[in-house]
């Protein structure tokens, strides 16, 4: 009899895992970002290159981006576009972020081109890459949140 019991426990244990296993992994992993990951300052810096149009040649950049939290930004750079230093140049747009912590960005106001961008968040949000997916650029932006301590 005990024998039958524990052969039962057992099935029902193994069945009981399959279940779990399945459940996990048609869900997939847990969702770890949102639009509200990306909020407060993050220094960037920006390095490549515009490859088309009346403003091709090098491109740098070094700012801030102060993000909602709710898909809008602000941010302040300096750009040397081609060696020209263009200081304290505004700007704004938008972004998405998906819950494997990828997401876009779009440059929307006071860039040299309107700009889109893909981009990774990492190190909890502290960190973010991102590059450029508009025709006629080959940059990247590195960024890293300004005060993290208040996490």
């Amino acid at each position: 009899m005990n024998a039958r019991k524990n052969a039962t426990r057992a099935l029902a244990g193994l069945l009981a895992a399959a279940a779990l296993t399945s459940v996990q992994a048609q869900g997939g992993p847990p969702e770890r970002c949102s639009t509200a990951t990306l909020k407060g300052g993050y220094a960037y810096t920006v390095t490549g290159a515009l490859t088309a149009g009346p403003n091709a040649g090098p491109f740098a950049a070094v700012g801030r981006f102060t993000f909602d939290g709710l898909g809008t930004f602000q941010n302040v750079r300096t750009i040397s576009r081609n060696g020209t230093i263009l200081p304290q140049v505004a700007g704004a747009g938008t972004y998405v972020v998906n819950g494997d912590c990828t997401g876009s960005i779009t440059f929307t106001d006071g860039g040299v081109v309107t700009l889109a961008t893909d981009l990774v968040i990492d190190d909890d949000g502290d960190g973010i890459r991102m590059i450029a997916t508009s025709p006629g650029t080959a940059l990247v932006v590195s960024g890293r949140k300004q005060d993290s301590r208040g996490k």
